[in-house]
């Protein structure tokens, strides 16, 4: 009966990290940037909802929050030590890529973040039925929460994501291609007009 199951959540996560890929590939493509830049930037807004969303939970009840000022502070601290962790990952997957090896942090990282992606989403999905669930006017404050986890779920799938190493971005490949037809007709657009005569 497990099998069932562990094989239907491994085709999704599969779904899932296909999607993720696809996104990284086209992040790097247009931006130059790795992936972890990427979930280094997911990180940086999923705290900032979660927090808004702790902090407006307590509009009616004050005294939930200096509780709440914490959980916000703890998922800002969480968000920084993850963003550090990152920049490591990714200089270890870059030097693994040039040594042509795994690196068995990477992977074991990669393992980790494969429990802790899910963990995230399940717990958007619970603070999204709590917003539902509530009867007051403050159930944007449930929303916010669910919003942050579900991005901080998807930093964790980038960080899965394969490594792709840092490059020029589409922007800049298209100046430089744009210089060089500009120089390519510069004689034929500059070409001084002849004098008529008269």
């Amino acid at each position: 009966m497990s099998n069932i199951f562990s094989n239907a959540y491994e085709k999704l996560d599969d779904a899932i990290m296909k999607g993720v890929n696809a996104s990284v590939r086209a992040y790097n493509w247009t931006t130059g940037k790795t992936k972890a830049d990427l979930a280094n930037k997911l990180l940086t807004i999923a705290p900032i909802a979660e927090s808004t969303g702790f902090i407006g939970m307590s509009y009616n009840h004050l005294s939930l929050l200096p509780g709440l000022l914490f959980i916000s502070g703890s998922f800002v601290f969480i968000s920084h030590i993850t963003q550090e962790r990152n920049k490591e990952t990714d200089m270890l997957e870059q030097k693994a890529l040039e040594d042509g090896c795994l690196d068995y942090r990477v992977e074991l990282r990669k393992e980790n973040e494969g429990k802790l992606g899910p963990i995230c989403a399940i717990a958007a999905g619970l603070q999204g039925k709590f917003a539902i669930t509530r009867q007051d006017y403050l159930e944007f404050t449930g929303y916010l929460v669910a919003g942050g986890n579900l991005v901080r779920s998807a930093s964790y799938y980038v960080m899965r994501a394969d490594y792709l190493p840092p490059r020029k971005s589409a922007v800049k490949k298209g100046l430089e291609k744009l210089a060089e037809i500009i120089e390519e007709y510069k004689p034929l657009i500059f070409q001084p007009a002849p004098v008529p005569a008269g």
